[in-house]
């Protein structure tokens, strides 16, 4: 790639580095500088042209053009992982494999078309929590009157039933909660106040196509869970305006809120159903974090088996994830009453 030219593998990559730069040197941590988004910034129309440095943007539009520009500049550099595959690297990390069905009411024919969402944006006006966004979602749509589906077998527009299922979900998965929305008679971008419940762990089995629910069957394959890992808010009337922080589950188990250069715990209460949560991030759970029990519920759009995942840890600040080893040695000292409060919500 030119070196004009804005490659978001590596400035996202350098920018990393620099977060995480000599881990496990607690003691000198203090002396590297602190990392910074400010060069990606100044390129930020680079990644599209929807933005402009120093100008407030999208997040949820941000977040989209950056992942189809990662899967571009690895395409670019031919970045393989499996010669045998088709599907990029940043697809096999982030987003869902959606199976679109179209079914003809006559001669029941089905045709699909699988598509790559890095995000997925759901509606959320007419629903209270998660779990009814994502049934409505990926609930059966009739085709009828001014959208007749064209079937190649009856030679004719017919009616039929379209639904979406998930064949594939990635390492970690993006829910775009629709908090805006276009006023035709005002001719402007209204939010939507409402409160969505969220959960720290849910279950996407329901929503996966049979076969692919049959072959996690058979496996005894449990990645359809996912668990909480960081909420985007957006706290304004207006998308390209206002205020956005984070809440991030770090390495060690515990929540933290990072707003501009301030860094704080939280509790896990702080985090879920916020009233301007924006995006959600959910990350797949290790095996070795699924345990059976009868006491601890995870979220489910239907009644589900004992299954059930390991909350925020207990007793060490070990990071329980086996692809986070890097920070084993990093212990982050928490203000006392936030780490006892936080301790004692899981017994």
């Amino acid at each position: 790639m030119a070196m004009n030219k804005l490659c978001s593998f590596c400035t996202l990559h350098r920018i990393i580095r620099d977060i995480h730069r000599e881990p496990r040197n607690k003691y000198n941590s203090l002396n590297y500088p602190h990392a910074t988004a400010e060069p990606f910034a100044q390129q930020i129309e680079q990644l599209s042209p929807t933005f402009t440095f120093g100008e407030q943007g999208d997040s949820s539009e941000f977040l989209i053009f950056l992942l189809d520009r990662l899967v571009s500049c690895l395409k670019i550099n031919e970045v393989i992982v499996d010669i045998n595959s088709s599907v990029q690297p940043i697809q096999q990390i982030f987003g869902l494999n959606i199976v679109s069905i179209i079914e003809c009411k006559i001669c029941f024919k089905r045709s699909s078309v699988d598509t790559w969402e890095s995000i997925l944006s759901l509606p959320i006006s007419s629903y209270s929590n998660l779990n009814e966004s994502l049934s409505a979602y990926f609930s059966i749509e009739e085709l009828k009157n001014g959208d007749l589906y064209s079937c190649s077998n009856c030679g004719k527009r017919v009616p039929s039933n379209k639904i979406f299922k998930i064949n594939k979900g990635s390492s970690g998965i993006f829910f775009h909660l629709k908090r805006f929305e276009h006023d035709v008679k005002l001719n402007s971008t209204r939010k939507i106040n409402v409160v969505m419940a969220y959960p720290e762990t849910i279950i996407l089995d329901y929503y996966f196509d049979e076969t692919s629910r049959q072959s996690n069957k058979e496996n005894e394959d449990y990645s359809v869970i996912y668990k909480l890992n960081s909420v985007i808010v957006h706290q304004c009337e207006y998308v390209t305006n206002g205020h956005v922080f984070a809440y991030v589950r770090a390495p060690d188990g515990y929540w933290y809120k990072a707003d501009d250069e301030l860094v704080t715990p939280v509790h896990l209460d702080s985090v879920l159903n916020h009233n301007d949560a924006y995006i959600l991030c959910y990350v797949k759970m290790p095996q070795d974090s699924i345990y059976l029990s009868d006491d601890e519920p995870i979220s489910s759009p239907i009644h589900t088996s004992s299954i059930l995942i390991s909350s925020t840890p207990t007793v060490s600040y070990k990071c329980f994830d086996k692809a986070c080893d890097i920070y084993e040695d990093v212990h982050i000292q928490l203000d006392e009453n936030v780490q006892d409060s936080q301790v004692q919500q899981q017994h």
